[in-house]
């Protein structure tokens, strides 16, 4: 795909038309259309950022324990499995674990595959036998499992009631630079003078959290937990631009 689309759709879209509407429940980063905009190329258009139908201030609540390592640092997997024992404890499984790499699911799959067990809940992960559909009808059927996933469990799934009842995000979805497209337009954005990580990284991230957190409430009776347990969430400066573009919810940090 071209790196970036703007010069197609201006012509063929937005100057050929007399109206478009765009919308999507994840547009918006930080609060504004800045980043969405830039990557299509729009200058002027009247824009509004909408409230959900879900009250998400009485259906979730965000959990993000205080004292956890740098995903970087050795550390982090050992902390991070004992931190989802106990997260999976407080639901009772009902669980998407999401990750942003395959292998870091697989450590911490191997790791948790016995104590799952003795728990008595059953866990799925992306890559195993079962294909994405026959996992997610199994996930739904059984309503206490862990499904294990990485990047096509962020986004377009719908399990909707108690089956799933906690989200755990292992990292922050930063993309992997080694892919051609995102080292591509890098690139274009370095050329330039530009910020990749503030113009492109960032922003690309806080749209997969939303898509990842939004996994949890998909009508207006669902509840349950939304757990980060990446702590640059709270450490770094674009921490709170993360927590700024998702709904606001109590933040529990335990």
């Amino acid at each position: 795909g071209p790196i970036n689309v703007s010069d197609e759709l201006r012509p063929s879209l937005f100057e050929s038309m007399e109206s478009v509407i765009m919308t999507s429940a994840t547009l918006s980063t930080n609060g504004n259309f800045q980043y969405f905009k830039s990557r299509i190329g729009l200058e002027n258009c009247r824009e509004i950022v909408l409230g959900s139908p879900f009250n998400y201030s009485e259906q979730v609540s965000i959990y993000i324990p205080p004292e956890m390592p740098d995903p970087r640092e050795d550390g982090f997997i050992p902390a991070a499995i004992e931190k989802i024992k106990q997260y999976l404890q407080l639901t009772n499984g009902k669980a998407f674990i999401l990750f942003t790499s395959y292998g870091m699911l697989i450590k911490v799959y191997e790791e948790l595959e016995g104590w799952l067990e003795q728990q008595g809940i059953n866990a799925f992960r992306q890559g195993g036998e079962l294909s994405r559909y026959d996992m997610l009808r199994e996930f739904k059927a059984d309503v206490d499992s862990v499904l294990f996933g990485t990047s096509s469990f962020w986004e377009g799934v719908d399990v909707q009631g108690e089956a799933l009842s906690n989200v755990i995000i292992v990292r922050l979805p930063f993309s992997v630079p080694t892919h051609p497209i995102v080292e591509a337009r890098i690139e274009n954005i370095q050329v330039r003078g530009g910020d990749p990580f503030k113009e492109y990284n960032l922003p690309e991230a806080i749209i997969k959290l939303k898509q990842g957190f939004g996994r949890l409430i998909r009508n207006k009776t669902d509840t349950g937990i939304v757990v980060i347990l990446d702590p640059r969430i709270r450490t770094k400066y674009y921490g709170k631009w993360f927590l700024n573009s998702l709904p606001k919810c109590e933040i529990i940090l335990k």
